[in-house]
């Protein structure tokens, strides 16, 4: 009797460990979307976030005035080098350094590059109608403003008035010494009239030069009445800029949400923070005595309270479109349909109990009836050996 109930009780208990150890939770898909209608317990939720990778482009050093809306790393900056010496002070910028320094140039009798007359000073009327030049006594060919041009075409009766600075240049540098400077003009002159001829060096200094008085039709200047001025003091300036690191950003961001990046280049979005939800789909769930959900049955429900519980979802049935009107005349009587039942696995370990109690009881019963007919059998056997 005790090795059919040990048999019956090693059944019940495989049967359930079976059940336990199978056990293994199943989740739904990650959604952004609250599952509703799930119980609370069975959800579980995470924050995730997109992820960014910022990669430095287009490095430029600029000065500050040229950054405008790029990156800027001041503390990433290059010092240009000296600039050449210019007489024309340069620009000034917020971090340029500009230096300046006074130095002599010196020029020779062979730095003629044009020449001028300026600072007219005619009282009278003066006509001019040619400018010759010669060297060595061959006639140059000059250039000059077209609005002078007739001062230089080889046409001596063909006059013009002028008050006006005229420049005339060389096709070459020439020596002064080589030169011969020939003015055509006419003048019923009454009064003074001066003005103030000048040999230009390439930078368009005054080399040469001194001032005449209009006396006759055709003044000549030679080199013996010119005054020399070979040597000019004058500011040099130079500069050096500070130019700082600029560049633009390209931002490459991931299109999925993730908890954890596994690339490490790669940094959180802090602001992109979005929560995501799964909920278990098991149709039964093992619960503690706190209504926990357990995950580890084999372990945890050999000594701690473990109980089984339906999970029921209530989900949303769609709705059913009405279906079209049928005439009376051609309407069936429906066939009645019988659905077939269903039942939850937790059913069934109480239908497993109750049959083996019901197996218990029945042999108990057939071993009572056993042992009673014993009793009666040597009861009457001693009376027969009497």
């Amino acid at each position: 009797m005790k090795n059919i109930l040990k048999i019956i009780l090693s059944l019940i208990m495989f049967a359930c460990f079976i059940k336990v150890s199978a056990y293994e939770l199943t989740y739904s898909e990650w959604s952004s979307e609250y599952p509703e209608g799930v119980n609370k317990k069975l959800i579980e939720s995470e924050e995730r976030y997109l992820w960014y990778k910022d990669t430095i482009v287009n490095i430029e050093y600029l000065k500050k005035e040229d950054i405008k809306d790029k990156e800027v790393d001041y503390n990433d900056f290059i010092l240009t080098t000296e600039s050449e010496e210019s007489l024309i002070e340069p620009e000034h910028f917020i971090d340029r350094v500009i230096n300046k320094k006074v130095g002599n140039t010196t020029y020779t009798e062979d730095d003629i590059y044009s020449f001028s007359i300026d600072n007219i000073n005619f009282k009278d009327k003066v006509l001019i109608s040619e400018i010759e030049v010669t060297n060595n006594n061959q006639k140059l060919e000059l250039i000059v403003d077209d609005k002078f041009s007739s001062l230089i075409n080889n046409i001596y009766d063909d006059y013009i008035e002028s008050k006006e600075n005229i420049n005339i240049k060389f096709k070459s540098k020439q020596n002064v010494n080589n030169l011969l400077v020939k003015l055509y003009y006419k003048c019923d002159c009454k009064n003074d009239n001066t003005f103030t001829f000048n040999y230009l060096s390439n930078d368009e200094y005054s080399i040469y030069n001194n001032t005449f008085k209009v006396e006759n039709c055709i003044m000549e200047i030679k080199p013996t009445s010119l005054n020399p001025n070979l040597l000019k003091s004058q500011t040099f300036y130079t500069y050096i800029d500070k130019l700082y690191k600029t560049y633009d950003i390209d931002r490459q961001v991931t299109e999925e949400y993730y908890k954890e990046y596994n690339d490490q280049s790669y940094s959180k979005l802090e602001s992109s923070k979005k929560t995501f939800y799964r909920y278990i789909t098991n149709d039964i769930v093992i619960l503690d005595a706190d209504e926990n959900i357990v995950t580890n049955p084999d372990e945890y429900c050999k000594k701690q309270y473990c109980q089984l519980v339906e999970n029921k979802i209530e989900v949303e049935e769609p709705k059913i479109p009405e279906e079209p009107k049928i005439p009376e005349e051609i309407k069936e009587v429906p066939k009645k349909v019988n659905n077939p039942k269903t039942i939850d696995n937790i059913y069934y370990y109480f239908i497993l109990l109750f049959l083996s109690l019901l197996i218990i009881c029945l042999i108990l019963i057939i071993n009572k009836k056993k042992i009673k007919k014993i009793k009666l059998n040597n009861k009457s056997s001693f009376v027969e050996s009497i």
